[in-house]
């Protein structure tokens, strides 16, 4: 017989689910963009397991289209595009079902970690705004950034095991033990799990039982020192990535230098902060660029953002330096929850100083307005943070009377439909947008597989193909840059423009006789 909790649960996931297929099931018809184009030239024709995923550890610092990033070391995100890739080739539905399904595992953990809390209908509630957040698009749909919804996933699971290793007084070793772990997963697919990792240590560190408690009533707590294993990830991953990066990327060309300015990085801090903010809240209207090979294009001139971003930037210029001097100058005991909240709020300061020191001062801070992924990051952030302030303020009995919650709820519900309509029609476009493309490369992949073994195989699509777009892809080793149609990028090997065995016309591959 199911119990309540049970029942509840299944509801909930059921509901998500729903919410998650209705928004994003039209991008199974979407094909690949941006990044994992290049992605998938350098990978063409390699079929070994073991040369796709671990042999693809260092693909940061020796990919030979669209070089750079060469600090990077993330080797899980390319094991997991290798594993796809040897799984499922050029089924590109098959790599959104993988996306679509990894943002619902990462809906429902937080879902998990919000009853955790204690919470029930807002527990729900903020598991859908999260689930159909229109700003969180890109990270859903795009093939290429599978390995930061899996980062997530790490994250989540190790923020899990820290709220019940220190919620049990720091007594459950096993708990430490798979924080740690999952803490060296996310280290080694996304650098900021290096910075968590230690926010993370020093989390457990101030919050130890021997630090509150009196000599005679000490829990069996493990010791303190203990703290320091979290750090264990961190060093590993350091050592990995320092010798990887002198055994592939060490030169002087590699080297990123840039000026650096802290009135400029406080300012774009904040900027990058409150755009993100707003994107979120306000659902703002976004469009699909017109090449297939790029992603979406929020409209930073729409009527919502142009009167609404300078106040959103106001209120957190001036909220977060106000909430900060009052959590300074409250009593360490004043709520259990204090600490989940602040360190909630270090680990968002952390990943917003990371982009903003990484990315967005090499480059400027128009990064921000066309990688939309972040927001996925900050809003999922917010949420654990609006869980944690909504359970202190229950424990504390200062419940918003059942009208006015009600009605909250039901702005809130309005709110996610949009949503859920507004990703669903993005979506659909980009289906339609991809239809002609998507028959080309199925139709293109079905011809190498039967024909990759005949002496001199060849094709060739004519360059007056609209399906088939130009874009300048940047290379390796000093070469200039050079104009490739999508299908001459991915197929390279296969391609050429004289004596070709089959041409593209009239939408299908014709023998040439």
């Amino acid at each position: 017989m199911l119990t309540t909790e049970l029942r509840f649960r299944l509801i909930a996931f059921g509901v998500l689910a729903a919410l998650v297929w209705f928004a994003y099931g039209p991008s199974l018809s979407h094909v690949a963009r941006s990044d994992q184009i290049a992605y998938l030239a350098d990978i063409h024709g390699e079929d070994s397991l073991m040369k796709l995923t671990l042999g693809s550890s260092s693909f940061t610092r020796t990919r030979h289209f669209s070089p750079g990033d060469f600090l990077l070391y993330r080797p899980v995100i390319y094991w997991i595009l290798g594993f796809e890739y040897w799984l499922w080739g050029y089924h590109f539905e098959a790599w959104q079902l993988v996306g679509i399904l990894l943002h619902l595992g990462v809906v429902w953990t937080v879902f998990c970690i919000l009853r955790k809390f204690q919470l029930r209908r807002a527990a729900f509630a903020l598991s859908a705004c999260l689930a159909v957040l229109t700003a969180g698009i890109e990270l859903v749909t795009w093939h290429h950034l599978h390995g930061y919804l899996i980062f997530l996933l790490f994250f989540l699971g190790s923020f899990f095991g820290l709220f019940d290793h220190v919620e049990s007084g720091q007594t459950r070793g096993t708990s430490l033990l798979l924080v740690a772990f999952l803490l060296f997963a996310a280290c080694l697919t996304h650098e900021l799990g290096c910075l968590w990792a230690i926010i993370f240590a020093a989390f457990l560190w101030l919050t130890h039982p021997s630090i509150h408690a009196p000599l005679a009533k000490k829990p069996a707590a493990l010791p303190r020192s203990t703290a320091f294993l979290l750090l264990v990830p961190v060093l590993l991953y350091a050592i990995l990535s320092f010798y990887d990066y002198h055994r592939h990327a060490f030169s002087p060309q590699n080297e990123v230098s840039f000026h650096f300015s802290w009135i400029e990085f406080g300012i774009n801090y904040l900027k990058s902060l409150a755009w993100w903010i707003c994107m979120g809240i306000f659902s703002v209207p976004s469009e699909w660029t017109s090449s297939p090979l790029e992603g979406t294009k929020f409209i930073p001139s729409a009527i919502v953002l142009r009167p609404l971003f300078p106040l959103v930037f106001a209120a957190v210029a001036v909220v977060i330096p106000y909430w900060i001097f009052r959590q300074i100058r409250a009593s360490p005991q004043s709520s259990p929850w204090k600490k989940w909240r602040i360190l909630i709020i270090l680990l968002l300061g952390a990943y917003v100083a990371l982009l903003d020191f990484g990315r967005f001062m090499p480059r400027s801070l128009g990064y921000i307005f066309r990688n939309l992924n972040c927001a996925y990051f900050v809003w999922l952030l917010l949420v654990l943070f609006a869980g944690c302030w909504l359970t202190e303020m229950k424990t504390r009995r200062k419940c918003i009377r059942y009208p006015i919650q009600n009605a909250i709820y039901g702005i809130i519900a309005l709110w996610i439909v949009w949503n859920a309509f507004q990703l669903r029609e993005l979506n659909q476009k980009r289906a339609q947008m991809d239809r002609p493309l998507r028959e080309m490369l199925s139709q293109t992949s079905s011809l190498v597989a039967a024909h990759h073994a005949d002496p001199g195989f060849c094709f060739y699509v004519p360059p007056s193909e609209s399906s088939n777009p130009l874009r300048d892809w940047p290379r390796r080793d000093d070469q200039p840059e050079k104009v490739y149609t999508l299908v001459e990028l991915i197929f390279s090997r296969y391609y050429s423009a004289d004596h070709p065995q089959f041409i593209w016309k009239e939408n299908r591959w014709v023998k040439v006789h």
